[in-house]
This record gives structure tokens, C-alpha cells and sequence, in this order.
């Protein structure tokens, strides 16, 4: 399984709810963070960073900046 999000297009240049295709892989993101997953919070912050956390067996922050497609990730577990 792999967790994806996407953004939607800048508005003024595609239908509203088209993907951005500047943004990942033609408005795309995925991540593969095994088996079971869910997220159950997404967050786009000021600076335009995404933050996705959800758990996949432990719980699992991942952060993406749009404009470098870098990908950095953490993971606090609960034992």
C-alpha cells in the first residue's frame, strides 16, 4: 500500500479541481510506508510545506516541499 495526496491547480489557470501537474509527479504524491497505513491529517503550512501524519503500525509524520519534490520523514512509536 502506499499513501498518496495531491494538491489541486493554482487557481486562474486549470478548472477548479484539477491536479497541479508542477506539483510531484504531474500533481502527485506517493509514499510507500508499508503495510497496514492510513492518514488521518494533512496540513499545508505557510512556508508551503505539506505535513501528512497518520500510522503505519507506529505513527509516522511525513513532510514534502512541492518546489525541491525532497521527501523527510520520522517516526515516534508508541510501545
Amino acid at each position: 500500500m502506499a499513501l498518496a495526496f495531491s494538491l489541486g491547480a493554482t487557481p486562474g489557470f486549470s478548472w477548479p479541481g484539477d491536479l497541479d501537474p508542477t506539483f510531484g509527479n504531474r500533481g502527485k504524491v506517493v509514499s510507500d510506508l508499508g503495510a497496514p497505513e492510513e492518514a488521518n491529517a494533512a496540513v499545508l503550512q505557510a512556508d508551503g510545506r505539506i505535513v501528512v501524519a497518520g500510522r503505519s503500525g507506529s505513527w509516522e509524520a511525513t513532510f514534502s516541499n512541492p518546489s525541491e519534490n525532497d521527501e523527510k520523514r520520522f517516526t515516534a512509536r508508541s510501545d
